[in-house]
């Protein structure tokens, strides 16, 4: 995803390393709040909203020579329409690096089971992140999550409308949600007897209407 900003190969680095390094203050957050099974109080969430200070605190013992790091890392909260925190920043007040690593970090948390919650499909998170988080990130920042993450990554098995069930084997950048794929099992779940590949960008007819984890797969 990264690359696709066009950033140089130092960029990247320092992106990678503040990227690495952002969460850092969570070691500061009672591991009980961080596991917990129900909904967080208050109390609860004000203490989990201290982290980006801990982070910068922490990254701070770096030095004048890294102290941007800790600048972007106490940013990566906040969001683009100024409802972030700790400090409610907005638009170009925010740092890039930060936007990325925001996005990113919220796209994880979606994605990976919880406590209270399984975790979302990449295609349902990036619905959700285009949805009900949209104003949250600028347009830029979606559109780079929504072409080089994509809703439907490689390795991932899809349905398409045709009932059949396939497997992601490239993705297609100019068309995120038509994927290249392989036919694995026809509509009546019988396995495929010879390899077909299927570039969805190319076939109109045919689109994915969800995702299938691998062991709905049939036998």
């Amino acid at each position: 995803m990264w690359k696709g900003v066009n950033y140089s190969s130092k960029q990247l680095i320092e992106l990678g390393i503040t990227s690495i390094l952002h969460d850092i203050g969570m070691v500061f957050i009672p591991q009980e709040i961080v596991e917990k099974n129900g909904k967080l109080t208050a109390s609860e969430l004000e203490k989990i909203r201290k982290h980006p200070y801990y982070t910068y605190k922490i990254l701070q013992t770096l030095g004048e020579k890294h102290s941007w790091i800790a600048k972007v890392a106490y940013q990566e909260q906040e969001r683009e329409d100024g409802r972030g925190y700790p400090r409610g920043l907005k638009g170009d007040e925010i740092h890039d690096y930060a936007k990325i690593i925001g996005v990113v970090d919220v796209y994880e948390a979606l994605t990976h089971d919880r406590p209270q919650r399984k975790g979302y499909m990449p295609h349902e998170a990036v619905k959700l992140l285009l949805g009900t988080q949209k104003e949250q990130f600028s347009n830029e920042i979606k559109r780079l999550l929504l072409t080089k993450l994509s809703c439907f990554p490689m390795g991932s098995y899809v349905k398409l409308n045709s009932k059949a069930i396939c497997k992601v084997i490239e993705i297609n950048e100019d068309s995120p949600l038509r994927p290249t794929v392989e036919i694995l099992f026809d509509s009546q779940d019988r396995k495929l007897p010879k390899r077909k590949v299927i570039n969805l960008a190319d076939a109109p007819l045919l689109y994915v209407t969800g995702t299938v984890y691998e062991a709905e797969l049939p036998h």
